[in-house]
């Protein structure tokens, strides 16, 4: 795994104790990743869309608790958990990036980070091409 992944989950700990909550979801570890500012960045390259509007969609499926969450660590939710196993499967030999876990993120449909990415018109076939086009151009130059 990957520094920028580590950081991220980190950053989605952070993100589910600011709402109160227990369990670090799909949608936490999306707000963590755009925390990334490489990240961040690839979205606003390759989909002409601002991170803020992102993490504002996340953020609006977000259920939130009055008070911030005490417990010294927050658990991964099961579908938090097969996402990242998603993304270190797409990684194979190489350290799970964030690319890695967005890509899976945006295919988790019915995850909150999911329904966030689809309606800013981030999908995992339109981040699969952009890899792609990306790395070609890297290759080439």
């Amino acid at each position: 795994m990957s520094r920028e992944v580590q950081a991220a989950i980190l950053f989605a700990d952070d993100e589910a104790r600011r709402a109160g909550q227990n369990r670090i979801g799909t949608e936490h570890l999306l707000l963590g990743l755009l925390r990334n500012s490489q990240t961040a960045q690839f979205l606003q390259d390759q989909f002409t869309v601002l991170p803020g509007q992102i993490a504002e969609a996340a953020r609006q499926r977000m259920e939130r608790f009055p008070h911030y969450e005490t417990l010294p660590w927050r658990t991964l939710t099961d579908q938090a958990q097969k996402t990242l196993l998603n993304a270190h499967s797409v990684a194979g030999n190489v350290p799970t990036g964030a690319l890695h876990l967005l890509l899976c993120l945006a295919g988790e449909r019915g995850g909150l980070a999911g329904q966030a990415l689809a309606e800013s018109g981030v999908s995992s076939e339109r981040i699969s091409e952009a890899i792609t086009r990306t790395s070609a151009l890297a290759a080439k130059g």
